[in-house]
């Protein structure tokens, strides 16, 4: 029953995000945001994992909530522009200045902050600690 459920659920994210696309594609920007919605949910709920984890592991909530925040800014940035864009033929394809931040942030800055936190953990001795 459950995986019924999935596919259901996501038949109809397909649908809702290809009503979404052909929307953009007719130049209305407003329905970028529920193209992109799942995405900016994860982001938030990456937010939410870290404040959850304030009281216990203050470390490692620092580090997801800067995960979090910053992409979450940076997606936001680039799902305005590409808002600002729908429909604009000369743009289609081609990646703007705020998207090209965002792909820098994952593939650059995460990996430098999971490398910075988990040297910070293995430095104060939390990573070998089981609590």
């Amino acid at each position: 029953m459950d995986v019924l459920v999935g596919v259901a659920l996501l038949g109809i994210w397909i649908g809702i995000r290809h009503y979404a696309v052909r929307r953009i594609a007719a130049g209305q920007g407003r329905f970028v945001w529920l193209a992109f919605a799942p995405t900016a949910l994860l982001m938030i709920y990456v937010f939410w994992i870290a404040v959850g984890l304030w009281a216990t592991h203050p470390l490692i909530a620092v580090g997801i909530g800067l995960l979090g925040v910053m992409s979450l800014v940076l997606f936001t940035r680039g799902m305005r522009r590409m808002a600002a864009d729908a429909g604009n033929a000369d743009v289609v394809g081609t990646l703007s200045s705020s998207f090209s931040d965002y792909f820098i942030w994952f593939g650059v800055g995460v990996p430098f902050l999971f490398a910075a936190l988990l040297l910070v953990l293995l430095i104060t001795g939390e990573l070998g600690s089981s609590h």
